[in-house]
This record gives structure tokens, sequence and C-alpha cells, in this order.
């Protein structure tokens, strides 16, 4: 049963209700659920295909590999010759598609084709070009996890395959209303705050989550998943840039030096720093970027060629921060619930929260009201300056609306509803001076308070905000 995945559901069903050739590319991070939403969706809607590649595999391996997935496809099980090469094994599937695509859909699916290497990939653009892209009712789906490869070889290619592809799907991590769901299949039920404390760890990836236990709580399940002795996380970091990247040192060395700064580094201080080679930095950045690891922009009142780069997915953020430093050591049973009582998990979660409601914006929209106005989510800060006597200004999020409004959001994650005092009014009446008077904007500038529990409704709270917007706001039915 597939769970959540709205929009591409969506995507397929409109491949599936044309006649026309389609072929589909899909690419995302391991343990995403690509190789289930295809099976889940495609194996009922046609004749089924599906080949998988064989990490280590010789050629030889991969075709017999090959024959087998023919002969219980289209051989009722019967055993087929194993094809000598890529070409022929390809030639054999084109002569029994000629005929097959007269009684139906037929739906081809490569999986991990990195792994059956380039020769298959040769042999591919061969047959959709002479072959198969003239035939109705054919669905060519390939998919990997090597996002470098994917990426390189068949979303940007340059050769045969440029410009071939007709549909491309990026499968993200499930958002936090699709964790719910999945959570809830698994009749396992948290509060919105726990389960904003646990998508912060896990990012919302569905095989992290399908290893939760019912009955422990979000702090017990973290501590077993990524703590213990042999605790099937721990190692996971390692495992997933060594499977997404070629060279996955360059990769390793970027994100360890973003974890650094929870705003973010500007591209030009990052190869400064870093001092790699232009090419390989802007390779590796790419490749990050178009994997979901990492996001590319630019603050409110900044250039274009002044972008910074920041770690956007979750579960890097939690290692890096809190597994990275002990992940050779052994510590203590329920060590991640003595972690959570210490400044820095709150200054942590703060930052990650900060994130978490810029990532779900769509549902931030919605509860303020101005989901049907175009606006763009951003950050601005002023740097310090000691010889100026000037402190350091941070907007957590900035919403710059179409409707001629900024909202500047103050955003708080706090275990109970938030308590304004004076000082708290007045740092917030003298950031908003300093942005009015430094960005020179002409938009009306409307203070947001986002607490993650609400606020304690006293004089102060109603001095500086209008309004206020809590995960129940957020995660409201649309």
């Amino acid at each position: 049963m597939i769970v959540g995945r709205k929009k591409e559901i969506e995507a397929f069903q409109k491949i599936c209700d044309q006649e026309a050739p389609r072929f589909m590319a899909i690419w995302g991070r391991r343990r995403v659920g690509k190789t289930f939403l295809v099976r889940e969706f495609f194996s009922t809607k046609g004749k089924f295909f599906e080949l998988v590649g064989q990490k280590g595999a010789s050629t030889s391996e991969q075709l017999l590999n090959f024959s087998q997935s023919y002969g219980a496809t289209y051989l009722r099980n019967a055993a087929g010759s194993t094809p000598p090469s890529w070409q022929e094994a390809l030639a054999v599937l084109t002569r029994q598609l000629t005929t097959e695509c007269k009684h139906g859909k037929q739906i081809l699916f490569f999986d991990e084709l990195p792994w059956l290497g380039q020769s298959c990939l040769n042999a591919l653009d061969h047959a959709w070009n002479a072959h198969w892209s003239k035939l109705p009712n054919v669905i060519l789906i390939v998919c990997g996890s090597s996002a470098s490869w994917m990426i390189r070889k068949v979303i940007n290619a340059k050769g045969g395959l440029y410009n071939r592809l007709t549909d491309t799907i990026h499968l993200q991590p499930f958002d936090l209303y699709e964790t719910r769901q999945f959570l809830d299949k698994k009749k396992i039920k948290y509060p919105l705050f726990q389960l904003v404390e646990l998508y912060l760890a896990t990012g919302g990836v569905p095989q992290y989550l399908d290893l939760l236990k019912s009955g422990l709580s979000v702090a017990q399940n973290i501590d077993q998943l990524m703590f213990q002795d042999a605790a099937p996380l721990r190692q996971e970091y390692d495992r997933l840039f060594e499977a997404l990247f070629d060279h996955s040192k360059f990769h390793y060395a970027i994100m360890k030096y973003l974890a650094k700064s929870r705003h973010g580094v500007m591209r030009k201080d990052l190869k400064a720093s870093l001092k790699m080679a232009d090419g390989t930095l802007q390779d590796t950045l790419a490749e990050l970027e178009a994997s979901g690891f990492i996001k590319n922009y630019v603050p409110f009142g900044y250039r274009k060629r002044e972008s910074f780069c920041r770690i956007t997915d979750e579960f890097s953020l939690f290692f890096l921060k809190w597994i990275e430093p002990i992940k050779n050591k052994k510590v203590g049973k329920n060590y991640w619930i003595s972690l959570q009582s210490s400044p820095s998990w709150a200054s942590w979660a703060g930052y990650g929260f900060e994130w978490f409601c810029e990532k779900h914006s769509e549902q931030l929209l919605r509860a303020l009201g101005i989901n049907g106005i175009s606006s763009t989510i951003s950050k601005w800060q002023r740097q310090a300056d000691p010889d100026k006597d000037q402190p350091g200004v941070e907007i957590d999020l900035l919403i710059d609306r179409a409707d001629h409004v900024i909202n500047l959001c103050e955003v708080k994650f706090t275990r109970k509803p938030l308590i304004i005092d004076k000082k708290f009014v007045q740092n917030q009446k003298v950031r908003l001076a300093i942005f009015e008077t430094m960005t020179k904007t002409r938009k009306a500038c409307i203070p947001l308070l986002i607490s993650a529990n609400g606020v304690l409704d006293n004089e102060h709270f109603k001095e500086v905000f209008q309004h206020v917007i809590t995960l129940d706001d957020m995660f409201k039915s649309p």
C-alpha cells in the first residue's frame, strides 16, 4: 500500500492515461522508497518487466538476470537462453514488445541502472531511439540510487539520451504529513511536537521510519536506531554517501564544512577554505543539491553572485552534530535521552525547526491564509561590527509577498507555550527597525511568530505580534 506520494501518483497516472511512449527517470537517495513506489503502482497497470542491477556483478551475470526476468515476464517462467550482449538482449525485448504493445501497457523497469553499467545504458539509448519511442503503450522507467551517475549519464546526458526523457522524478523523503500517515499505518502515534523531533533526526526517510518500534518514545527509538551498539543507522551516513556518489570524499568534505555554520557559507568562501579545483567544487555542489542534501540560496537583499550553500538534509545535520563525534565510541544506555535536556540540543533543535518551517512552506503559507499569494521565503541577517558597536541581527524566516507585505518571522521550538516578556518585545522592535533601515524596503513589515506549541497570551505578546502560527495550524487538513 502506497502512503502519501500524492504528486508522484498523479504523475504516474497521467503517464498511464496516454498511449504515447514514455521514458521516465527516477532518482533519489538510498532508502527513500523508489523501487517500492514503482512496483506498487505500475505492476498492476500492464505487463511489468523488471530488471534489477546487481552491484559488482559481471556483464554475463547481469545478462543472466535479464534472461530470468524476461522468462518470468513473457515465457511463463520458462528458462530462456542468456543473450551474449546487451544489444542482443534488448533486441529480443524489442521483438516481444512489437507484439505485446497491441494488447496494452508494457512497463519496462530497469532498477539500479548504474549497476547495470555503461554498455546497458548504450543499448537502452539505441533501443529507445530506434524502436521503443515509436511503439504505443511502452513505458520505460530507469531508476538508480547513485545520484552522481544518474545525473551525469541520464538526467543531464549529452549523448544519445539528450532530450529523450519525457518525465523525471526526484523522489524526496516524506514531509511531516506523510511521515504521520506512515506511522499511523504502523500504529505508532506521537504528538506533532514529538513528530518534529523525530523528523529532525530521520529526515522523513521511509526505511528509517520503518525501523521504529511501537511502544517506545521518540527519544528511545532514536537512541536504539542511532546510538546503541549495533544501532542500524549509526554507520548509515557513510554507507549513504558511498552509494550515492563517486569520489565521495569531496562530498564528505563539503558537508562537514557546511555543518559548522547554521546560516550557510558563501560559495566563494567555501572555495577558498576547501581549496578544491573549480570543476570539482562545482560538480560536487551540483550533485549534493540535486540529491537534496544542500540548498543554494540568495538571502534577502543579496545579489545573485553572493549565493550561499547550506545543509538541508535533516539526517545529515543530525549525524554530523550528534553521531559523528562518538560513532566509534561506546555510549551508555539512554544516551540520547540525557542529551535532550542540554542547551546544545535546544540550540540545534531551534535551528532545525527554522529549516523545517521553510521546507514545509506550503503548509506555513496555508496556515497564514496566503497560499494563493506568490511568496518567497528566505533569511536575512546583518553581521555584527564591534568597531561600530553594531550588534548582529538575524531574521529567522522572511516571507516576501506579492501583496507588498513582508512577514518577519520569529521561530521558536519549545516544549511548552512560549512566554514573551518585555525584553523579548524590545528585541523584536529593534530587529524590525534595523531591517527597515538597512533594506529601505517600501513594503509593510509585519512581525509573525511561529511557535511550535503556541504562546502564552499576555500584554507583551500583543505589543509586537498580530498573529501566531503553531504546528497544529500548519498541519490541519487542507
